[in-house]
């Protein structure tokens, strides 16, 4: 399936995507109106209360506008790359927990919003000082290294396969990766 198709089958099988789909994805949060589905080899959420839907939009869009300055972001945008959406979106939730229930975690986005606007009134007044402290603390689950030994034959396989009949540039490239090994281990 190519990526247009995906994107197009995606948008009809969830009419209301999750504002925090990356977040529930990555199993930082839960909320009672997600739901689950999986389309070709990934995984979605979609909500399924309009209103929670419009509370996550509200708070979201008020949270990437208080958090630009501190991410580096010359002005506030819808459209961040992923690694940033995921600190606005984990970090801003773990802050407002923290602020709403001073516990440092969500189990229900919806809930911990509610709550928040039952406090405040509303999402402009909510104190944004330590959220966005927190969502500059946060960082996302970062991805598996792999050892000297793994990143040797991982490399060995790319030479192999795109090489094929050019044996003296990859012995060179493994004796490169086997002494950078060896070195690491040393070390």
């Amino acid at each position: 399936m190519d990526e247009v198709q995906y994107r197009n089958t995606y948008h009809s099988v969830n009419e209301r995507r999750c504002h925090f789909e990356k977040t529930i994805n990555a199993r930082a949060c839960t909320c009672r109106h997600m739901r689950r589905f999986n389309l070709a080899d990934r995984e979605g959420v979609g909500c399924t209360h309009p209103e929670a839907h419009q509370n996550c939009a509200d708070w979201l869009r008020a949270l990437r506008r208080a958090s630009c300055f501190a991410l580096s972001q010359p002005n506030p945008v819808d459209i961040l790359p992923h690694r940033l959406e995921a600190k606005v979106q984990a970090g801003g939730l773990l802050g407002l927990s923290e602020l709403i229930d001073g516990a440092a975690r969500v189990e229900d986005i919806a809930g911990l919003l509610d709550r928040s606007l039952e406090r405040y009134g509303n999402v402009s007044d909510i104190p944004m000082q330590d959220i966005v402290t927190a969502v500059t603390e946060y960082e996302p689950r970062q991805r598996k290294t792999l050892s000297p030994k793994s990143a040797l034959l991982k490399t060995q396989k790319v030479v192999r396969k795109k090489t094929s009949g050019v044996a003296s540039l990859a012995d060179e490239l493994i004796a490169e990766r086997r002494a950078e090994a060896q070195r690491e281990a040393d070390e």
